[in-house]
């Protein structure tokens, strides 16, 4: 059925009438809607699968702090300054404002406040936008 309970083969029929006389909805007083034929379902096309980001923007995971590079460092800095925690250079040294910032980001997630990151820790920094 379609709309106004008219079947659908009538609705079509009344279509293809409408196309030969366009004053034939009119005279039925029957809106364009319900003199439309009923739309026919389409099969839904196949989506192409997600392709994974390049190599280059993954992260990989950081060490715990005693084994970060100079470079994980810098990178843990910058996580630390763009979220408000640090204010100093991202230097790759680990002095007492990065330690300060270090444990108000552990107080932040929970963490024991120790100064010191754990793997886990310095991933889900970096990991947060």
């Amino acid at each position: 059925m379609t709309v106004a309970g008219i079947p659908a083969e009538v609705a079509a029929e009344l279509a293809r009438l409408r196309a030969e006389n366009t004053r034939l909805p009119r005279l039925l007083k029957l809106t364009p809607q319900q003199a439309a034929p009923p739309p026919t379902a389409a099969a839904p096309s196949p989506q192409p699968a997600p392709t994974p980001p390049p190599l280059a923007t993954m992260s990989t995971p950081l060490p715990a702090e005693a084994g970060m590079s100079a470079a994980n460092r810098r990178q843990v800095q910058a996580a630390l300054r763009r979220l408000d925690y640090y204010r100093g250079r991202a230097d790759g040294v680990f002095g007492q404002r990065t330690r300060a910032a270090i444990r108000r980001f552990q107080q932040t997630i929970g963490a024991e406040t120790t100064g010191t990151l754990t793997a886990d820790e310095a991933d889900l920094l970096v990991s947060i936008p």
